[in-house]
């Protein structure tokens, strides 16, 4: 590192990155949605659109559902909202899918 220089966190440059993102394109949304779930959580689901605010999340099967539903919802939408911006987001929508 050269001298002078602070060390940024990762989350930090990833967060600048996806703000140039568009949100409204499936891939740049699939981005968002990856820094924000993480890897296992990421694996069970999959954004399917994002309208009038509403963020649908398609998730594999009846548990991972509960389980994202009841544990990390509020979570995820604090920092999906980080990203989009609080007019961007106004709901996270969660329901069954398939994510292949």
């Amino acid at each position: 590192m050269p001298k002078g220089r602070k060390p940024v966190l990762i989350k930090q440059v990833v967060k600048k990155v996806l703000k140039e993102l568009n949100p409204d394109n499936k891939e740049s949304l699939r981005k968002f949605w990856e820094a924000s779930a993480g890897p296992e959580l990421n694996q069970h689901t999959k954004p399917t659109s994002l309208r009038k605010g509403r963020l649908t999340i398609e998730v594999e099967n009846s548990s991972w559902l509960y389980e994202i539903t009841v544990r990390h919802k509020s979570r995820l939408f604090k920092e999906l909202q980080g990203y989009l911006g609080e007019k961007k987001l106004k709901e996270l929508r969660f329901r069954l899918g398939k994510i292949n």
